[in-house]
C-alpha cells in the first residue's frame, strides 16, 4: 500500500519539476536552440548569472530524479528531493536579492507561482506557501522512504500495524 503513496508523491514532484522547466521547454518549442535558451538564462554573461542558470537546471534535475527515486523506493530519494528544495530556496533568494536580470521568466519562480495561484483565490503570500507545501512533500518522501538500514520497512508502517505494547 505504501507504493501508492510513493507513486502519488513522485507524480507531484515530477509535475513540479516539469512546471519549473516549462519556460525552457516553451523556448525550445518556439524554435530556439539550446545555446539561445542558455544565453537567455545567463543574459549578462557574468559568473553570477551563469551560476544561477546552472542552479535552475540542477534544481530541475534534482527534483526530477528525486521524484523517480521516490517512485522506485530508493534510499537516496529524500536526499535528492531536499537538495532540489535547497536549490529552489537559493534561486528564490537570488531573485529576491536582485541577482537576476528582470525579464528572465524561467528564473522568476515566485512570480510564476503567484501568477498561477492568484486566479485560484489564494490571498496569502505565495512564496512561503509553496515552500511550506514543498517541505511537507519532502517530509512525506522521508516518511515513505527506506533509509538508514530499515531493511525495506517504511516509516509509515506505524500507521498500518498495531504497536508492540497493544
Amino acid at each position: 500500500m505504501i507504493w501508492v503513496l510513493r507513486v502519488l508523491l513522485a507524480i507531484v514532484i515530477v509535475a513540479y519539476a516539469t512546471w519549473l522547466a516549462l519556460p525552457l521547454g516553451a523556448a525550445l518549442a518556439a524554435g530556439q536552440t539550446v545555446g539561445q535558451v542558455w544565453s537567455g538564462l545567463a543574459a549578462t554573461g557574468s559568473t553570477e548569472a551563469l551560476m544561477i542558470a546552472a542552479g535552475l537546471l540542477a534544481t530541475i534535475v534534482l527534483y526530477g530524479a528525486g521524484g523517480l527515486a521516490t517512485a522506485a523506493g530508493w534510499s537516496w530519494a529524500p536526499g535528492l528531493f531536499f537538495l532540489g528544495f535547497m536549490g529552489d530556496i537559493v534561486l528564490r533568494l537570488a531573485v529576491a536579492g536582485g541577482a537576476v536580470q528582470p525579464g528572465t521568466e524561467a528564473l522568476e519562480i515566485g512570480a510564476r507561482a503567484e501568477a498561477m495561484l492568484r486566479p485560484l483565490g489564494v490571498t496569502v503570500e505565495t512564496t512561503p506557501l509553496t515552500l511550506a507545501i514543498l517541505l511537507a512533500v519532502g517530509l512525506a518522501v522521508l516518511a515513505t522512504g527506506v533509509w538508514r538500514g530499515q531493511k525495506g520497512a517504511a516509516l509509515t508502517r506505524v500507521w498500518t500495524e498495531p504497536p508492540l505494547w497493544a
